[in-house]
């Protein structure tokens, strides 16, 4: 991702978390902020957003939230085998 993309995303976060402490009970803009987490590399707040908005009712969110975990632990098992 160039600078300028990568910019622009934080923007976009920036705007989300301004939305998100007006509107605090909105799964929507929860799961959008994670997707746009995701998208620059911040996987932790990805998560933390997806869960919330999963929480709130947002299927999405659900459906975001269990491909990242089975990604993860399919890199996890991989990275297993290699070690051994």
């Amino acid at each position: 991702m160039n600078k300028v993309a990568f910019s622009f995303l934080r923007e976009v976060i920036n705007d989300f978390n301004v939305l998100i402490e007006q509107i605090p009970d909105n799964a929507f803009n929860y799961c959008s902020r994670g997707i746009l987490r995701f998208s620059v590399g911040d996987d932790d707040g990805a998560l933390a957003d997806w869960n919330r908005a999963s929480r709130m009712g947002c299927e999405a969110s659900c459906f975001l939230l269990k491909e990242k975990v089975n990604s993860t632990r399919n890199t996890v098992s991989e990275n297993k085998k290699k070690v051994l």
